[in-house]
Protein backbone atom coordinates (compact mmCIF):
# COMPACT_ATOMS: atom_id res chain seq x y z
CA UNK A 1 0.00 0.00 0.00
CA UNK A 2 0.84 3.61 -0.36
CA UNK A 3 1.11 6.55 1.76
CA UNK A 4 -1.86 7.78 0.14
CA UNK A 5 -3.84 5.09 1.82
CA UNK A 6 -6.28 6.58 4.55
CA UNK A 7 -5.42 5.62 8.10
CA UNK A 8 -8.01 3.17 9.70
CA UNK A 9 -8.81 4.46 13.67
CA UNK A 10 -9.66 0.85 15.29
CA UNK A 11 -10.12 0.08 19.03
CA UNK A 12 -9.42 -3.24 20.29
CA UNK A 13 -11.47 -4.89 23.20
CA UNK A 14 -11.23 -7.99 25.17
CA UNK A 15 -10.65 -8.91 28.68
CA UNK A 16 -8.01 -11.11 28.16
CA UNK A 17 -5.00 -9.27 28.20
CA UNK A 18 -2.96 -11.82 26.20
CA UNK A 19 -5.43 -11.61 23.19
CA UNK A 20 -5.38 -8.16 23.23
CA UNK A 21 -2.14 -7.92 23.02
CA UNK A 22 -1.68 -10.17 20.15
CA UNK A 23 -4.19 -8.45 17.78
CA UNK A 24 -2.50 -5.05 18.03
CA UNK A 25 1.14 -6.70 17.35
CA UNK A 26 -0.47 -8.19 14.43
CA UNK A 27 -2.67 -5.22 13.51
CA UNK A 28 0.96 -3.50 13.80
CA UNK A 29 3.11 -5.16 11.92
CA UNK A 30 0.61 -7.12 9.49
CA UNK A 31 -1.85 -4.47 8.45
CA UNK A 32 -0.27 -1.04 6.81
CA UNK A 33 -2.25 2.71 7.52
CA UNK A 34 -3.74 1.13 10.87
CA UNK A 35 -3.74 3.33 14.25
CA UNK A 36 -4.86 1.85 17.44
CA UNK A 37 -6.66 4.51 19.24
CA UNK A 38 -7.57 2.97 21.94
CA UNK A 39 -8.08 -0.20 24.11
CA UNK A 40 -10.33 -1.96 26.72
CA UNK A 41 -10.61 -4.68 28.73
CA UNK A 42 -14.58 -4.72 29.65
CA UNK A 43 -17.99 -2.92 28.21
CA UNK A 44 -17.78 -0.19 30.71
CA UNK A 45 -14.38 0.50 29.52
CA UNK A 46 -14.98 0.29 25.99
CA UNK A 47 -18.20 2.73 26.42
CA UNK A 48 -15.51 5.46 27.25
CA UNK A 49 -12.47 4.87 25.30
CA UNK A 50 -15.27 4.95 22.18
CA UNK A 51 -16.58 7.93 23.11
CA UNK A 52 -13.45 9.40 23.84
CA UNK A 53 -11.46 8.05 20.36
CA UNK A 54 -14.63 8.25 17.78
CA UNK A 55 -12.83 5.12 16.02
CA UNK A 56 -13.37 4.29 12.33
CA UNK A 57 -13.79 0.44 13.46
CA UNK A 58 -13.74 -1.54 16.85
CA UNK A 59 -12.28 -5.23 17.15
CA UNK A 60 -14.72 -6.77 19.91
CA UNK A 61 -14.97 -9.91 21.51
CA UNK A 62 -17.89 -11.40 21.78
CA UNK A 63 -17.40 -13.68 25.45
CA UNK A 64 -16.55 -10.98 28.21
CA UNK A 65 -17.45 -10.99 32.07
CA UNK A 66 -20.66 -9.00 32.96
CA UNK A 67 -21.83 -7.16 29.24
CA UNK A 68 -20.22 -9.28 26.54
CA UNK A 69 -19.75 -7.92 22.94
CA UNK A 70 -23.10 -8.35 21.85
CA UNK A 71 -24.56 -6.38 24.81
CA UNK A 72 -22.05 -3.65 24.38
CA UNK A 73 -23.41 -2.81 21.12
CA UNK A 74 -27.15 -2.91 21.97
CA UNK A 75 -25.81 0.07 24.80
CA UNK A 76 -24.35 1.85 21.70
CA UNK A 77 -27.40 2.43 19.27
CA UNK A 78 -26.21 5.46 17.29
CA UNK A 79 -23.49 3.11 15.98
CA UNK A 80 -20.95 5.64 13.46
CA UNK A 81 -18.31 3.11 13.61
CA UNK A 82 -17.56 -0.94 11.60
CA UNK A 83 -17.19 -3.69 14.15
CA UNK A 84 -15.23 -6.88 13.29
CA UNK A 85 -16.09 -9.69 15.90
CA UNK A 86 -13.65 -12.11 17.26
CA UNK A 87 -14.49 -14.91 19.34
CA UNK A 88 -12.82 -18.15 20.56
CA UNK A 89 -15.37 -21.10 20.24
CA UNK A 90 -17.50 -21.80 17.71
CA UNK A 91 -20.93 -20.78 18.90
CA UNK A 92 -24.54 -19.74 17.22
CA UNK A 93 -23.07 -16.01 17.19
CA UNK A 94 -20.75 -17.11 14.20
CA UNK A 95 -23.91 -18.27 12.40
CA UNK A 96 -25.64 -15.09 13.52
CA UNK A 97 -22.57 -13.11 12.04
CA UNK A 98 -22.32 -14.72 8.83
CA UNK A 99 -26.38 -14.78 8.01
CA UNK A 100 -25.90 -10.61 8.53
CA UNK A 101 -22.76 -9.91 6.13
CA UNK A 102 -20.97 -8.78 9.71
CA UNK A 103 -16.68 -9.28 9.69
CA UNK A 104 -15.63 -11.79 12.27
CA UNK A 105 -12.34 -13.37 13.18
CA UNK A 106 -11.61 -16.77 14.85
CA UNK A 107 -9.44 -17.16 17.80
CA UNK A 108 -6.26 -18.01 17.51
CA UNK A 109 -6.14 -15.25 14.99
CA UNK A 110 -4.85 -16.34 11.48
CA UNK A 111 -3.16 -13.14 9.63
CA UNK A 112 -4.71 -13.56 6.42
CA UNK A 113 -8.35 -13.28 7.26
CA UNK A 114 -7.12 -9.87 9.98
CA UNK A 115 -5.55 -8.83 6.75
CA UNK A 116 -9.00 -9.61 4.84
CA UNK A 117 -10.89 -7.99 7.62
CA UNK A 118 -8.84 -4.87 7.54
CA UNK A 119 -9.23 -4.28 3.61
CA UNK A 120 -12.88 -5.07 3.86
CA UNK A 121 -12.88 -2.12 6.93
CA UNK A 122 -11.16 0.21 4.76
CA UNK A 123 -13.33 -0.16 1.74
CA UNK A 124 -16.06 0.41 3.45
CA UNK A 125 -14.04 3.57 5.11
CA UNK A 126 -13.17 4.95 1.58
CA UNK A 127 -16.28 4.43 -0.27
CA UNK A 128 -17.90 7.10 1.76
CA UNK A 129 -21.46 6.01 1.11
CA UNK A 130 -23.92 7.01 3.78
CA UNK A 131 -26.83 4.77 2.43
CA UNK A 132 -23.95 1.70 2.64
CA UNK A 133 -22.99 2.41 5.71
CA UNK A 134 -26.52 2.79 7.29
CA UNK A 135 -27.31 -0.67 5.53
CA UNK A 136 -24.44 -2.09 7.25
CA UNK A 137 -25.58 -0.17 10.83
CA UNK A 138 -28.70 -2.05 9.94
CA UNK A 139 -27.11 -5.44 9.30
CA UNK A 140 -25.49 -5.64 12.65
CA UNK A 141 -29.47 -4.54 14.65
CA UNK A 142 -30.50 -7.46 12.68
CA UNK A 143 -27.77 -10.30 14.53
CA UNK A 144 -28.36 -8.09 17.51
CA UNK A 145 -32.41 -8.66 17.30
CA UNK A 146 -32.65 -11.97 15.82
CA UNK A 147 -29.16 -13.78 18.01
CA UNK A 148 -31.52 -15.91 20.31
CA UNK A 149 -33.23 -17.34 17.50
CA UNK A 150 -30.53 -19.07 16.15
CA UNK A 151 -29.32 -22.97 17.84
CA UNK A 152 -26.84 -22.72 20.68
CA UNK A 153 -25.64 -26.32 21.11
CA UNK A 154 -21.99 -26.34 20.45
CA UNK A 155 -19.74 -29.58 18.82
CA UNK A 156 -16.17 -27.25 20.02
CA UNK A 157 -14.89 -24.89 22.40
CA UNK A 158 -11.41 -23.30 22.62
CA UNK A 159 -10.05 -23.03 25.64
CA UNK A 160 -6.85 -20.55 26.75
CA UNK A 161 -3.90 -21.64 28.00
CA UNK A 162 -0.26 -20.48 28.58
CA UNK A 163 1.26 -20.97 25.42
CA UNK A 164 -2.22 -20.46 22.86
CA UNK A 165 -5.62 -22.45 22.71
CA UNK A 166 -6.83 -25.96 23.17
CA UNK A 167 -9.94 -27.45 20.84
CA UNK A 168 -12.08 -29.56 23.03
CA UNK A 169 -14.96 -31.04 22.08
CA UNK A 170 -18.38 -30.68 23.81
CA UNK A 171 -19.29 -34.63 23.73
CA UNK A 172 -15.61 -35.75 25.41
CA UNK A 173 -16.33 -33.42 28.44
CA UNK A 174 -17.55 -35.32 31.64
CA UNK A 175 -17.61 -31.94 33.70
CA UNK A 176 -16.08 -28.70 34.52
CA UNK A 177 -14.52 -28.22 38.08
CA UNK A 178 -14.04 -24.92 39.98
CA UNK A 179 -11.42 -23.61 42.15
CA UNK A 180 -11.47 -19.69 42.31
CA UNK A 181 -10.69 -18.65 39.07
CA UNK A 182 -9.32 -21.60 37.41
CA UNK A 183 -11.36 -24.60 36.16
CA UNK A 184 -10.25 -27.92 35.39
CA UNK A 185 -12.09 -29.76 32.57
CA UNK A 186 -12.23 -33.72 32.53
CA UNK A 187 -12.34 -35.27 29.62
CA UNK A 188 -13.73 -38.71 28.20
CA UNK A 189 -10.35 -40.02 27.80
CA UNK A 190 -8.67 -39.27 31.16
CA UNK A 191 -7.32 -36.20 30.42
CA UNK A 192 -7.68 -33.16 32.55
CA UNK A 193 -7.18 -29.68 31.32
CA UNK A 194 -6.55 -26.66 33.36
CA UNK A 195 -8.21 -23.32 31.94
CA UNK A 196 -7.65 -19.50 34.15
CA UNK A 197 -11.20 -18.97 33.79
CA UNK A 198 -13.96 -19.01 36.09
CA UNK A 199 -16.37 -21.91 35.63
CA UNK A 200 -19.54 -19.27 35.17
CA UNK A 201 -17.90 -18.39 31.78
CA UNK A 202 -17.65 -21.79 30.72
CA UNK A 203 -21.80 -22.56 32.40
CA UNK A 204 -22.68 -19.57 30.21
CA UNK A 205 -20.50 -20.97 26.77
CA UNK A 206 -22.18 -24.20 27.10
CA UNK A 207 -25.67 -22.99 27.97
CA UNK A 208 -27.74 -25.12 25.44
CA UNK A 209 -25.39 -28.13 24.95
CA UNK A 210 -26.71 -30.54 27.54
CA UNK A 211 -24.49 -28.78 30.79
CA UNK A 212 -26.07 -28.02 34.12
CA UNK A 213 -24.62 -26.43 36.90
CA UNK A 214 -25.22 -28.74 40.00
CA UNK A 215 -22.93 -26.94 42.51
CA UNK A 216 -20.87 -23.65 42.77
CA UNK A 217 -17.95 -25.98 42.04
CA UNK A 218 -19.37 -28.90 39.39
CA UNK A 219 -20.66 -28.38 35.79
CA UNK A 220 -21.69 -31.78 34.38
CA UNK A 221 -22.36 -33.02 30.72
CA UNK A 222 -25.95 -34.57 31.17
CA UNK A 223 -24.85 -36.70 28.21
CA UNK A 224 -21.81 -38.25 31.03
CA UNK A 225 -24.38 -38.64 34.05
CA UNK A 226 -25.02 -42.86 34.93
CA UNK A 227 -26.64 -41.96 37.87
CA UNK A 228 -29.06 -39.69 40.32
CA UNK A 229 -28.70 -40.93 44.16
CA UNK A 230 -30.77 -39.99 46.70
CA UNK A 231 -31.15 -35.95 45.19
CA UNK A 232 -27.53 -35.63 46.19
CA UNK A 233 -24.86 -36.92 44.22
CA UNK A 234 -24.54 -37.93 40.72
CA UNK A 235 -22.32 -40.34 39.32
CA UNK A 236 -20.67 -39.52 35.88
CA UNK A 237 -19.13 -41.93 32.99
CA UNK A 238 -15.44 -41.65 34.80
CA UNK A 239 -16.99 -43.06 37.96
CA UNK A 240 -16.67 -39.67 39.57
CA UNK A 241 -19.25 -38.85 42.38
CA UNK A 242 -20.21 -35.45 41.90
CA UNK A 243 -22.00 -33.49 44.71
CA UNK A 244 -25.42 -31.84 43.49
CA UNK A 245 -26.54 -28.98 45.89
CA UNK A 246 -30.19 -28.66 47.23
CA UNK A 247 -31.05 -25.90 45.21
CA UNK A 248 -30.20 -27.35 42.17
CA UNK A 249 -31.95 -30.79 42.78
CA UNK A 250 -35.31 -29.59 40.89
CA UNK A 251 -33.67 -28.01 38.27
CA UNK A 252 -31.47 -31.13 37.57
CA UNK A 253 -34.43 -34.29 37.91
CA UNK A 254 -36.30 -32.05 35.37
CA UNK A 255 -33.48 -32.27 33.23
CA UNK A 256 -32.63 -35.81 33.25
CA UNK A 257 -36.53 -36.57 32.83
CA UNK A 258 -35.80 -34.98 29.31
CA UNK A 259 -33.62 -36.97 28.41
Amino acid sequence: MTNATPLLRVVTIDDEEHSNATIQIFLKKYCDNVAIVGTASSADEARTVIAATKPDAIFLDIQMPNEDGFALLRSLPDRDFSVVFVTAYDQHAISAIKAGAIDYLLKPLDIDDLRSAVERLRVRMESNHQDDFTQYARQIQSVLDNLHTIPTKLTKISVPLSNGYQMLTVADIIRCESDNNYTTFFLNNGKQVLVSKPIKDYEEMLEGSGFVRVHRSHLVNLAHVEKFIQKSYVVMSDKTVVEVARRKTEELLARIQTL
